[in-house]
């Protein structure tokens, strides 16, 4: 399905579902090309398909083009439950990446015309997209926007773990605890385990790793989200995955994720849950650590957020969130239900402190 628009002196493509975008896809290619977006994989038309099909979601492509030529594409999708679309388009992971193709200056102003054309739409009365932001605006609150019900949200993020300066550099900005902590569990998995790091998996490693430890977790995904999550990581650019093993050749941990100029970017965590007090998931990270700086590599980089523990030791970053909403009874009630249902989610943590900041300016003389 095609939608065309006009908003200000750009002409609208709103591409919806897996065929419309792929006959767009040489177009968006090209413009990924030319801002220096090329080797980001979380804004490549392949990732943001295939990750659409295992989360039973809508993709939506939003191009703008100006004079006939392609400026802008925002990556969205319209969230769906037991098949059916809420009306809620959402762009950009917890972390503010994959959500806009442009150059740097324009980003801002392709998603914000991008809310502003699907409350146009009858699919969607609630938007909510995040990107990376270069550096907090004056004001620390929030940023409205023209032509709309909606507001940026700003908060600090942490996922880019620097590796500069190698391993003892490296340790010595993680700070006493988190070392202690790292070399403990390590020489503790050595001793009860007697692991052994695979840093490069084969194919066939990574469907044994997937097969054993799939329904093994603290948090099992399914059989089939599982495959469709690693065969869409193994036909990413720059693919790559590392084990731990147990001395008697069961696996312990497995981490999948891509690599590129920026470094390793992790993806996909899967840990055995009935060792929970090994912390397979540090020791993991402990190897992970010591094999990467020692290659030179420089980021572990964290796709969409990790836990705390990890988090204060990456740079922070700034990460802007846009909640726009269109009015009406249906729009409402369903962002009641989504603010009941799931309280600490992402639309009801911005819609509360959008109230806060309404409160905020009708308490201004």
């Amino acid at each position: 399905m095609q939608l065309n628009f006009q908003e200000g002196d750009w002409r609208v493509e709103v591409r919806i579902g897996k065929r419309s975008i792929q006959r767009a896809q040489p177009d968006i290619e090209e413009l990924r090309q030319r801002t220096g977006q090329a080797s980001d994989v979380l804004t490549s038309p392949a990732r943001v398909l295939a990750s659409s099909v295992v989360w039973n979601e809508l993709p939506v492509a939003v191009l703008m083009r100006r004079h006939g030529r392609l400026h802008g594409v925002a990556w969205l999708i319209y969230r769906r439950k037991y098949g059916v679309l809420v009306g809620l388009a959402k762009g950009g992971n917890l972390c503010g990446q994959g959500s806009v193709v442009a150059a740097a200056h324009e980003r801002v102003a392709v998603l914000e015309a991008t809310a502003r054309v699907l409350l146009r739409n009858p699919l969607a009365h609630t938007v909510v997209v995040s990107t990376l932001w270069g550096e907090r605006p004056a004001t620390d609150d929030v940023v409205s926007i023209v032509g709309i019900k909606g507001q940026w949200h700003f908060r600090d993020v942490r996922f880019r773990l620097r590796l500069d300066g190698g391993l003892e550099a490296t340790l010595e900005r993680l700070g006493y605890k988190m070392r202690r902590n790292l070399r403990y569990y390590r020489r503790r998995a050595e001793a009860e385990f007697g692991c052994e790091f695979v840093p490069e998996m084969t194919r066939e490693q990574r469907r044994e790793a997937v097969a054993e430890l799939l329904d093994k977790t603290a948090f099992p995904l399914g059989a089939r989200r599982a495959w469709q999550i690693e065969a869409n990581l193994q036909a990413t650019p720059g693919a790559c995955a590392v084990g731990l093993r147990h001395r008697d050749g069961g696996w312990l941990s497995y981490v999948a994720g891509w690599r590129s100029d920026e470094g390793i970017h992790v993806d996909w965590q899967l840990n055995r849950a009935c060792h929970k007090q090994a912390s397979l998931s540090t020791v993991m990270r402990a190897y992970l650590l010591q094999h990467e700086a020692a290659r030179g590599t420089p980021a572990i980089v964290f796709v969409g957020l990790t836990s705390d523990f990890w988090s204060r030791a990456c740079e922070a970053d700034i990460c802007g969130d846009l909640l726009a909403t269109r009015s009406g009874r249906t729009g409402d009630l369903v962002r009641w239900l989504t603010r009941s249902f799931s309280s600490k989610g992402q639309v009801a943590r911005l819609h509360a402190r959008a109230l806060t900041a309404q409160a905020a300016t009708a308490r201004l003389p």
